[in-house]
Protein backbone atom coordinates (compact mmCIF):
# COMPACT_ATOMS: atom_id res chain seq x y z
CA UNK A 1 0.00 0.00 0.00
CA UNK A 2 1.43 3.10 -1.25
CA UNK A 3 2.40 5.45 1.72
CA UNK A 4 0.34 9.14 2.39
CA UNK A 5 2.92 11.75 2.21
CA UNK A 6 3.51 13.62 5.65
CA UNK A 7 1.77 17.32 5.15
CA UNK A 8 4.13 20.29 4.09
CA UNK A 9 4.76 22.97 6.50
CA UNK A 10 2.67 25.47 4.88
CA UNK A 11 -0.58 22.98 5.94
CA UNK A 12 -0.60 24.00 9.36
CA UNK A 13 -0.86 27.79 8.91
CA UNK A 14 -4.42 27.83 8.79
CA UNK A 15 -4.77 25.92 11.85
CA UNK A 16 -2.67 28.73 13.18
CA UNK A 17 -4.48 31.35 11.94
CA UNK A 18 -8.33 29.85 13.22
CA UNK A 19 -6.15 29.55 16.32
CA UNK A 20 -5.43 33.17 16.52
CA UNK A 21 -8.91 34.31 15.50
CA UNK A 22 -10.44 32.26 18.64
CA UNK A 23 -7.82 33.42 21.15
CA UNK A 24 -8.57 36.99 19.80
CA UNK A 25 -12.26 36.73 20.04
CA UNK A 26 -12.03 35.28 23.33
CA UNK A 27 -9.96 37.99 24.36
CA UNK A 28 -11.55 40.37 22.95
CA UNK A 29 -15.29 38.84 24.86
CA UNK A 30 -12.62 38.72 28.07
CA UNK A 31 -11.91 42.74 27.56
CA UNK A 32 -15.57 43.36 26.71
CA UNK A 33 -16.67 42.21 29.91
CA UNK A 34 -14.47 43.80 31.99
CA UNK A 35 -15.11 46.61 30.41
CA UNK A 36 -18.83 46.25 31.86
CA UNK A 37 -17.59 45.68 34.92
CA UNK A 38 -15.99 48.53 35.29
CA UNK A 39 -19.17 50.73 34.23
CA UNK A 40 -20.86 49.15 36.77
CA UNK A 41 -18.31 49.86 39.25
CA UNK A 42 -18.27 53.11 38.14
CA UNK A 43 -22.51 53.26 38.24
CA UNK A 44 -22.91 52.15 41.27
CA UNK A 45 -20.26 54.70 42.74
CA UNK A 46 -21.29 58.11 40.92
CA UNK A 47 -25.00 56.92 40.33
CA UNK A 48 -26.51 57.32 43.52
CA UNK A 49 -29.42 58.84 42.28
CA UNK A 50 -30.11 55.83 39.86
CA UNK A 51 -30.09 57.45 36.79
CA UNK A 52 -28.52 55.58 34.67
CA UNK A 53 -30.00 52.49 33.20
CA UNK A 54 -27.19 50.25 33.48
CA UNK A 55 -27.87 46.22 34.55
CA UNK A 56 -25.69 43.05 34.77
CA UNK A 57 -28.22 41.36 32.56
CA UNK A 58 -27.96 43.81 29.37
CA UNK A 59 -24.10 43.83 29.90
CA UNK A 60 -23.32 41.66 26.52
CA UNK A 61 -24.78 44.33 24.29
CA UNK A 62 -23.50 47.48 26.34
CA UNK A 63 -21.90 49.17 22.97
CA UNK A 64 -25.19 49.28 21.60
CA UNK A 65 -27.65 49.73 24.81
CA UNK A 66 -26.41 51.50 27.53
CA UNK A 67 -27.04 55.27 27.56
CA UNK A 68 -23.72 57.44 27.80
CA UNK A 69 -21.46 54.47 26.15
CA UNK A 70 -21.17 56.70 22.75
CA UNK A 71 -18.53 54.42 21.03
CA UNK A 72 -16.72 51.41 21.25
CA UNK A 73 -13.62 49.99 19.32
CA UNK A 74 -13.81 46.91 16.57
CA UNK A 75 -12.65 44.71 19.96
CA UNK A 76 -15.55 45.90 22.23
CA UNK A 77 -13.32 48.30 24.30
CA UNK A 78 -14.78 51.56 25.34
CA UNK A 79 -13.53 54.61 23.28
CA UNK A 80 -16.00 57.39 23.94
CA UNK A 81 -18.18 57.96 27.46
CA UNK A 82 -20.13 61.02 27.98
CA UNK A 83 -22.33 61.08 31.09
CA UNK A 84 -23.37 64.76 31.31
CA UNK A 85 -26.34 65.90 33.54
CA UNK A 86 -27.03 63.25 35.40
CA UNK A 87 -26.74 64.33 38.94
CA UNK A 88 -23.41 61.92 39.50
CA UNK A 89 -21.70 62.50 43.33
CA UNK A 90 -18.75 60.85 44.98
CA UNK A 91 -15.14 61.62 44.11
CA UNK A 92 -13.53 60.80 40.77
CA UNK A 93 -10.66 58.45 41.73
CA UNK A 94 -8.16 56.69 39.18
CA UNK A 95 -8.95 53.05 40.32
CA UNK A 96 -12.56 53.75 38.72
CA UNK A 97 -10.92 54.92 35.62
CA UNK A 98 -7.84 52.78 35.34
CA UNK A 99 -10.00 49.60 33.90
CA UNK A 100 -11.62 52.03 30.76
CA UNK A 101 -7.79 52.19 29.30
CA UNK A 102 -9.02 52.85 26.49
CA UNK A 103 -11.19 55.86 26.76
CA UNK A 104 -10.57 58.72 24.13
CA UNK A 105 -13.40 60.97 25.26
CA UNK A 106 -14.36 61.02 28.86
CA UNK A 107 -17.34 63.92 29.67
CA UNK A 108 -18.33 63.88 32.91
CA UNK A 109 -19.50 68.09 32.81
CA UNK A 110 -22.69 69.53 34.49
CA UNK A 111 -22.78 66.90 37.36
CA UNK A 112 -22.03 67.14 41.10
CA UNK A 113 -18.81 65.50 41.85
CA UNK A 114 -16.61 66.30 44.97
CA UNK A 115 -13.03 65.79 45.96
CA UNK A 116 -9.52 66.60 43.74
CA UNK A 117 -9.29 65.54 40.28
CA UNK A 118 -6.47 62.16 40.75
CA UNK A 119 -2.89 62.89 39.93
CA UNK A 120 -2.97 59.16 38.60
CA UNK A 121 -5.49 60.26 36.37
CA UNK A 122 -2.91 59.96 32.79
CA UNK A 123 -1.68 56.90 33.62
CA UNK A 124 -5.28 55.32 34.16
CA UNK A 125 -6.05 56.56 31.20
CA UNK A 126 -2.97 57.31 29.13
CA UNK A 127 -4.92 57.31 25.48
CA UNK A 128 -7.12 60.11 26.76
CA UNK A 129 -7.70 63.04 24.07
CA UNK A 130 -10.81 64.94 25.15
CA UNK A 131 -11.41 65.59 28.93
CA UNK A 132 -14.56 67.60 30.16
CA UNK A 133 -15.22 67.62 33.53
CA UNK A 134 -16.56 71.16 33.42
CA UNK A 135 -19.80 72.52 36.22
CA UNK A 136 -18.90 69.91 39.48
CA UNK A 137 -17.69 70.73 42.40
CA UNK A 138 -14.35 69.18 41.98
CA UNK A 139 -11.81 71.32 44.50
CA UNK A 140 -7.72 70.81 45.10
CA UNK A 141 -4.86 71.94 42.21
CA UNK A 142 -4.71 71.17 39.09
CA UNK A 143 -2.78 68.35 38.57
CA UNK A 144 0.35 68.93 36.78
CA UNK A 145 0.53 65.64 36.05
CA UNK A 146 -2.27 66.25 33.15
CA UNK A 147 0.86 67.19 31.32
CA UNK A 148 1.15 64.00 30.73
CA UNK A 149 -1.76 63.36 28.64
CA UNK A 150 0.50 63.57 25.77
CA UNK A 151 -2.38 62.91 23.36
CA UNK A 152 -4.98 65.54 25.14
CA UNK A 153 -6.18 68.06 22.88
CA UNK A 154 -8.93 69.19 24.84
CA UNK A 155 -8.95 69.90 28.47
CA UNK A 156 -12.03 71.71 29.70
CA UNK A 157 -12.33 72.27 33.93
CA UNK A 158 -14.36 75.38 34.41
CA UNK A 159 -16.56 76.00 36.62
CA UNK A 160 -15.50 73.91 39.45
CA UNK A 161 -13.65 75.23 42.64
CA UNK A 162 -10.28 74.36 42.17
CA UNK A 163 -7.32 76.61 43.46
CA UNK A 164 -3.25 76.99 43.24
CA UNK A 165 -1.80 77.55 40.48
CA UNK A 166 -2.30 76.86 36.53
CA UNK A 167 0.46 74.58 36.04
CA UNK A 168 3.19 75.90 33.65
CA UNK A 169 3.71 71.93 32.52
CA UNK A 170 0.78 72.04 30.75
CA UNK A 171 3.11 74.01 28.43
CA UNK A 172 4.58 70.63 27.17
CA UNK A 173 0.68 69.16 25.85
CA UNK A 174 2.36 69.31 21.88
CA UNK A 175 -1.21 68.65 20.74
CA UNK A 176 -3.49 70.64 22.95
CA UNK A 177 -6.13 73.02 21.40
CA UNK A 178 -8.18 74.10 23.91
CA UNK A 179 -7.70 74.78 27.59
CA UNK A 180 -10.83 76.58 29.61
CA UNK A 181 -9.78 76.78 33.06
CA UNK A 182 -12.46 79.62 33.79
CA UNK A 183 -15.00 79.99 36.64
CA UNK A 184 -12.76 78.62 39.29
CA UNK A 185 -10.35 79.82 42.29
CA UNK A 186 -6.94 79.96 40.58
CA UNK A 187 -4.25 82.59 41.68
CA UNK A 188 -0.91 83.43 40.46
CA UNK A 189 0.95 84.04 37.39
CA UNK A 190 -0.69 82.56 33.80
CA UNK A 191 1.69 80.88 32.19
CA UNK A 192 3.50 80.51 28.90
CA UNK A 193 1.76 78.58 26.22
CA UNK A 194 3.59 78.55 23.15
CA UNK A 195 1.58 75.44 21.68
CA UNK A 196 0.96 76.70 18.21
CA UNK A 197 -1.96 74.07 18.00
CA UNK A 198 -3.43 76.02 21.32
CA UNK A 199 -6.81 77.98 19.54
CA UNK A 200 -8.78 78.17 22.99
CA UNK A 201 -7.85 79.55 26.02
CA UNK A 202 -9.84 81.24 28.74
CA UNK A 203 -8.89 82.07 32.37
CA UNK A 204 -11.31 84.15 33.32
CA UNK A 205 -13.31 84.60 36.84
CA UNK A 206 -10.49 83.51 38.69
CA UNK A 207 -7.99 85.60 40.60
CA UNK A 208 -4.78 85.46 38.85
CA UNK A 209 -2.11 87.96 38.78
CA UNK A 210 0.55 89.80 36.77
CA UNK A 211 1.29 90.66 33.40
CA UNK A 212 -0.26 88.19 30.85
CA UNK A 213 2.29 86.66 29.12
CA UNK A 214 3.41 88.45 25.17
CA UNK A 215 2.77 85.13 23.56
CA UNK A 216 -0.83 84.74 24.82
CA UNK A 217 -1.46 88.20 24.60
CA UNK A 218 -0.79 88.49 20.89
CA UNK A 219 -3.06 86.08 20.16
CA UNK A 220 -5.99 86.09 22.55
CA UNK A 221 -8.59 88.95 23.31
CA UNK A 222 -9.12 90.93 26.92
CA UNK A 223 -12.47 88.10 27.37
CA UNK A 224 -9.92 84.70 27.82
CA UNK A 225 -9.01 87.05 30.80
CA UNK A 226 -11.35 89.10 32.29
CA UNK A 227 -12.51 89.42 35.26
CA UNK A 228 -9.09 88.78 37.04
CA UNK A 229 -8.65 91.70 39.24
CA UNK A 230 -4.84 91.47 39.17
CA UNK A 231 -4.02 91.04 35.76
CA UNK A 232 -2.17 93.65 33.57
CA UNK A 233 -0.90 94.48 30.33
CA UNK A 234 -2.17 93.37 26.58
CA UNK A 235 -4.76 92.97 25.34
CA UNK A 236 -6.45 94.23 28.53
CA UNK A 237 -6.51 98.13 29.29
CA UNK A 238 -4.87 97.81 32.54
CA UNK A 239 -0.67 98.95 32.35
CA UNK A 240 1.72 97.24 34.20
CA UNK A 241 3.77 99.05 36.62
CA UNK A 242 7.24 97.30 37.69
CA UNK A 243 7.65 97.24 41.13
CA UNK A 244 3.62 97.84 42.26
CA UNK A 245 1.66 95.22 43.75
CA UNK A 246 -0.68 95.44 41.72
CA UNK A 247 -1.70 96.87 37.85
CA UNK A 248 -1.95 100.33 37.54
CA UNK A 249 -5.76 102.06 36.59
CA UNK A 250 -7.18 101.92 33.10
CA UNK A 251 -6.72 105.01 31.74
CA UNK A 252 -9.65 106.62 30.71
CA UNK A 253 -11.09 106.43 27.18
CA UNK A 254 -14.50 108.27 25.30
CA UNK A 255 -16.72 105.58 26.72
CA UNK A 256 -15.50 105.36 30.36
CA UNK A 257 -15.08 109.25 31.05
CA UNK A 258 -18.92 109.87 30.77
CA UNK A 259 -19.36 107.08 34.10
CA UNK A 260 -16.03 107.72 35.46
CA UNK A 261 -16.73 109.57 39.29
CA UNK A 262 -16.28 113.34 40.02
CA UNK A 263 -13.97 114.89 42.29
CA UNK A 264 -14.51 115.16 45.90
CA UNK A 265 -15.21 119.07 46.57
CA UNK A 266 -13.05 120.90 48.60
CA UNK A 267 -15.26 121.51 51.09
CA UNK A 268 -12.93 121.73 53.90
CA UNK A 269 -10.41 124.50 52.48
CA UNK A 270 -13.60 126.58 51.18
CA UNK A 271 -15.18 126.15 54.71
CA UNK A 272 -11.91 127.55 56.67
CA UNK A 273 -11.92 130.69 54.37
CA UNK A 274 -15.55 131.14 54.53
CA UNK A 275 -15.38 131.03 58.15
CA UNK A 276 -12.30 133.41 58.29
CA UNK A 277 -14.21 136.16 56.58
CA UNK A 278 -16.97 135.52 58.85
CA UNK A 279 -15.07 135.81 62.01
CA UNK A 280 -13.15 139.24 60.39
CA UNK A 281 -16.25 140.84 59.55
CA UNK A 282 -17.51 139.61 63.38
CA UNK A 283 -14.99 141.76 64.50
CA UNK A 284 -14.82 144.68 62.44
CA UNK A 285 -18.64 145.14 63.65
CA UNK A 286 -17.44 144.81 67.27
CA UNK A 287 -15.15 147.49 66.69
CA UNK A 288 -17.08 150.01 64.90
CA UNK A 289 -19.89 150.12 66.78
CA UNK A 290 -18.03 150.27 69.99
CA UNK A 291 -16.40 153.28 67.99
CA UNK A 292 -20.06 154.66 67.37
CA UNK A 293 -21.31 153.75 71.12
CA UNK A 294 -18.19 155.74 72.58
CA UNK A 295 -19.13 158.87 69.79
CA UNK A 296 -22.32 159.17 70.96
CA UNK A 297 -21.09 159.44 74.60
CA UNK A 298 -19.10 161.40 74.48
CA UNK A 299 -21.49 163.59 72.25
CA UNK A 300 -24.35 163.33 74.77
CA UNK A 301 -22.49 164.27 77.59
CA UNK A 302 -20.88 167.66 75.72
CA UNK A 303 -24.34 168.28 75.19
CA UNK A 304 -25.38 167.53 78.71
CA UNK A 305 -22.77 170.17 80.23
CA UNK A 306 -23.81 172.86 77.75
CA UNK A 307 -27.26 172.98 79.17
CA UNK A 308 -26.51 172.41 82.70
CA UNK A 309 -24.06 175.73 82.44
CA UNK A 310 -27.25 177.49 80.84
CA UNK A 311 -29.20 176.55 83.62
CA UNK A 312 -27.07 177.64 86.30
CA UNK A 313 -27.11 180.93 84.98
CA UNK A 314 -30.90 181.25 84.57
CA UNK A 315 -31.48 180.04 88.62
CA UNK A 316 -31.99 177.17 90.72
CA UNK A 317 -34.69 175.80 88.59
CA UNK A 318 -32.23 174.73 86.35
CA UNK A 319 -30.80 172.24 88.78
CA UNK A 320 -34.28 170.44 88.79
CA UNK A 321 -33.84 170.27 85.17
CA UNK A 322 -30.55 169.11 85.24
CA UNK A 323 -31.10 166.06 87.17
CA UNK A 324 -33.97 165.23 85.36
CA UNK A 325 -31.80 165.20 82.23
CA UNK A 326 -29.50 163.35 83.69
CA UNK A 327 -31.92 160.84 84.00
CA UNK A 328 -32.88 160.56 80.67
CA UNK A 329 -29.52 160.52 79.35
CA UNK A 330 -28.66 157.11 81.72
CA UNK A 331 -32.08 155.83 80.15
CA UNK A 332 -30.66 156.78 76.83
CA UNK A 333 -27.50 154.98 77.44
CA UNK A 334 -29.12 152.02 78.52
CA UNK A 335 -31.43 151.96 75.33
CA UNK A 336 -28.84 152.18 73.09
CA UNK A 337 -28.56 155.62 72.91
CA UNK A 338 -31.21 156.88 72.02
CA UNK A 339 -30.08 160.70 72.57
CA UNK A 340 -28.91 162.68 69.20
CA UNK A 341 -25.43 162.04 67.61
CA UNK A 342 -22.95 165.01 66.91
CA UNK A 343 -22.01 163.98 63.41
CA UNK A 344 -19.55 166.88 62.96
CA UNK A 345 -17.50 165.11 65.87
CA UNK A 346 -18.16 161.30 64.46
CA UNK A 347 -16.63 162.18 60.90
CA UNK A 348 -13.25 161.67 61.35
CA UNK A 349 -13.70 158.31 63.05
CA UNK A 350 -15.96 157.17 60.26
CA UNK A 351 -13.11 158.61 57.72
CA UNK A 352 -10.57 156.21 59.68
CA UNK A 353 -12.94 152.99 59.96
Amino acid sequence: MPRRPAPGPGAAWPCFLLLHIVAHLHLAAIANAADADALLTLKSSLDRSDRLPWRPDTAPSFCASWPGVRQCAPAGRVTKLVLEGLNLTGSLTAALLAPLAELRVLSLKSNALTGPIPDALPRALPNLKLLYLADNRLQGRVPATLALLHRATVIVLSGNRLTGQIPPSLAALPRLTSLLLDRNLLTGAVPSLGQPTLRALNVSANRLSGEIPRALAARFNASSFLPNAGLCGAPLAVRCVPGADGPSPAPLTAATAAFAPLPPPRTKTRRGKNAAVVAGATVAGVVVLAILVAAALMASRRGRNKRVAGDVDKGGGGIVAAEEEEHQVGLGTSLCLVAPLDWVHLRPLIFLI
